[in-house]
């Protein structure tokens, strides 16, 4: 069986979304994210980490599906991140957003601001 099997019997039985995609394919890397990368555990020779939440949450706030949005409301919940520094993030991105064309920056702001209003 070869890993993308795999992933997808894994996928079947553990009943979960499986997606290929990374924050960067939605909004522009955000500085020191590897800094922010939390160590999860090693096996063998791999150490594995999450990917930093700050980069996730501002994904999911430009994805804007419920189940992003519902995800952001968690990660607030448990203090993986915090309003103020994900606007701090999102004001280090947002010169970069001109190269994701379908991207609004003024509109992406005011969805963050709108979103962080609403849940907390």
């Amino acid at each position: 069986m070869g890993i993308f099997e795999g992933i997808g019997k894994a996928k079947d039985e553990l009943r979960m979304n499986i997606e290929f995609a990374s924050p960067d394919l939605f909004i522009p890397e955000l500085p020191d994210w590897r800094r922010r990368s939390p160590f999860i555990v090693t096996h063998g020779k791999v150490d594995f980490y999450h990917y930093d939440f700050y980069s996730q949450a501002l994904a999911k706030l430009e994805r804007g599906h419920q189940k992003d949005l519902k995800d952001v409301s968690a990660m607030l919940k448990e203090n993986l991140v915090k309003p103020d520094q994900l606007i701090h993030f999102f004001q280090k991105i947002k010169p970069a957003l001109i190269r994701y064309p379908a991207l609004d920056p003024d509109d992406f702001e005011k969805s963050i601001h709108h979103f962080l209003e609403n849940t907390l």
